[in-house]
């Protein structure tokens, strides 16, 4: 069907707590680097499970659009966009949102991430 992937799609949610505040105790919003590890785990995770269960995150470019309140339960949209090099190089692509906000301020994070599949490089370096 023309427009469809090729690939399975991953649909997740994900809560921040209060330990994934800018500041314990001093802030209501999740930290950055929180939004960026639900991205990377949730690229991973569709990865591992549809062709490389020994996947490292190369590359992953992450775009924070809004700030994500603590205790307010996300929705993460994953997709494989492709993968090249017999297998090694899988390119992913994530949206975070909110599905409870007004469709203008659903979206708070994206990101677009590359994946190795650490198994066939293992096999390469030993020279199988």
């Amino acid at each position: 069907v023309s427009g469809q992937s090729l690939y399975p799609k991953l649909v997740a949610v994900a809560r921040v707590g209060d330990s994934g505040a800018i500041g314990i105790d001093t802030w209501t919003l999740a930290h950055g680097g929180c939004i960026e590890t639900i991205l990377d785990e949730c690229t991973a995770e569709l990865v591992k499970c549809y062709c490389a269960p020994c996947c490292v995150t190369i590359d992953l470019n992450a775009k924070i659009k809004k700030p994500l309140p603590l205790h307010t339960t996300v929705r993460v949209d994953v997709e494989i966009k492709s993968i090249e090099s017999n297998g090694l190089r899988i390119w992913t692509r994530a949206t975070l949102s909110n599905p409870t906000a007004a469709p203008a301020d659903r979206v708070l994070a994206t990101c677009e991430a590359q994946l190795c599949d650490a198994g066939i490089l293992t096999r390469m370096n030993m020279g199988e």
